[in-house]
């Protein structure tokens, strides 16, 4: 059995780690942009670029829940089934919990940001 590497670490950890730098990056931009938290519905003042990050911190995001709940699960049977593969089942595993804690660690944006961007 291989031994996890630090870049295979890394690696798996990444995807998530990103999506949560990206979304508190949004609440950043959002509050210093427009001074103050907006309703969930307000829109008017939002610049281009502000809807742009939106955009793109919503396609992260939707592209890693994807892969959790329809390639993960194909992923973990594969490396389960095949002895080779086996040594894949800790990056699959680290995957997992980074993207639960990073989910987790989302839940803790300020209140009026999450009813904007929509939890």
């Amino acid at each position: 059995m291989k031994h996890p590497t630090r870049k295979g670490l890394v690696l798996a950890m990444l995807p998530p780690l990103v999506g949560l730098a990206s979304f508190y990056s949004l609440a950043v931009h959002l509050h210093f942009s427009l001074g103050y938290w907006p309703d969930w519905n307000e829109g008017k003042e939002i610049s281009p670029a502000l809807i742009l990050h939106e955009k793109i911190q919503t396609w992260w995001i939707a592209v890693v829940g994807l892969a959790s709940v329809y390639l993960w699960p194909v992923a973990m049977v594969v490396c389960a089934a095949a002895p080779k593969a086996r040594w894949f089942l800790i990056y699959l595993a680290i995957f997992t919990l980074t993207t639960l804690v990073c989910f987790g660690l989302g839940l803790l944006a300020p209140g009026p940001f999450l009813r904007w961007w929509g939890y």
